[in-house]
C-alpha cells in the first residue's frame, strides 16, 4: 500500500508564506485528490491492524501548529466569488479543535462553495 507523504512533515508543518505570496503564486494544490486524503485514512488503519499505536506530533499544550493540507487546500476553493470580489481573501472560515479525550481526533470545521459539495462528499469518510 502507497502513502502520499510524510505524515509528520505533511500534517504538522508551519506554514510561513504571506498572503501575497500565496496570491501570486501557483502551487499544486489542485493535485490533492481523493487518493491523498484516503492515505491519511488508510496509514491509520493500517497502523490499528498490525496492533501500533500511532504517537501525536501535535504542538503542546498552548501553541498551534497549522496543517499543511489546511493551508494548501484554501487555495483549491473558489471563496473569491461567493464573495464578489476578484483577488479579495476574505475571513476564511477554517478551523481545527483539538478534543480532549479523542485518541487522535481532529475536528475540522469549513465554509465550502457549492460547487465543490458533490467532489467533497466523495473524498470524505466517517469512521464513525
Amino acid at each position: 500500500m502507497d502513502f502520499l507523504g510524510n505524515m509528520n512533515m505533511v500534517v504538522w508543518a508551519f506554514p510561513k508564506l504571506q498572503v501575497k505570496d500565496i496570491l501570486s503564486s501557483h502551487y499544486a494544490v489542485a493535485r490533492v485528490d481523493d487518493e491523498y486524503i484516503q492515505s491519511f485514512i488508510d496509514f491509520g488503519a493500517v497502523a490499528e491492524t498490525a496492533g501500533e499505536e500511532l504517537v501525536a506530533a501535535g504542538a503542546a499544550v498552548g501553541t498551534m501548529l497549522c496543517p499543511d493540507l489546511e493551508v494548501d487546500s484554501r487555495l483549491g476553493f473558489r471563496f473569491h466569488p461567493r464573495h464578489g470580489a476578484a483577488m479579495r481573501v476574505p475571513g476564511l472560515f477554517w478551523s481545527s479543535c483539538r478534543r480532549v479525550g479523542v485518541n487522535g481526533g481532529v475536528d475540522l470545521f469549513m465554509a465550502i462553495a457549492e460547487e465543490h459539495i458533490n467532489a467533497f462528499q466523495q473524498i470524505c469518510h466517517s469512521l464513525d
